[in-house]
């Protein structure tokens, strides 16, 4: 299975649980994902819709999100998604780019929300 550097893709914009993130087809490289951001797998069903979200999917890989924020799995290895609820959105309201471009993105919504940037809080 190849995997990919984080930081030479591109990626479309998606929303995951209302919160901004960038999605690829692709297997990300977890080594190459940059400190305050977080890469996780998407697994899809049978019928091609996104059934749930993992920390690393083998089979029925769907793609790779990045998001700016950890996900709580509590006790769980994944956490369902909701077609109907939309909680895998491809219609996100940011633009498409690089893993650089969607960190600015992320600060400036939080600056303008007057969160901390997430980029700056030390994460792991």
């Amino acid at each position: 299975m190849s995997q990919y550097n984080a930081m030479d893709m591109e990626y479309d914009p998606v929303s995951l649980f209302d919160k901004p993130a960038m999605f690829t087809n692709a297997r990300v490289d977890r080594n190459t994902v940059p400190d305050g951001l977080y890469a996780y797998d998407i697994r899809h069903g049978d019928d091609g819709n996104a059934t749930t979200v993992e920390k690393a999917v083998l089979v029925n890989h769907m793609g790779t999100v990045i998001t700016a924020e950890p996900l709580d799995f509590g006790e769980a290895d994944y956490i369902p998604l909701d077609y109907e609820e939309c909680d895998l959105n491809f219609a996100a309201e940011h633009d498409s780019g690089t893993i650089e471009e969607f960190r600015q993105y992320v600060s400036e919504l939080q600056q303008a929300q007057g969160d901390e940037p997430a980029m700056t809080q030390e994460m792991s």
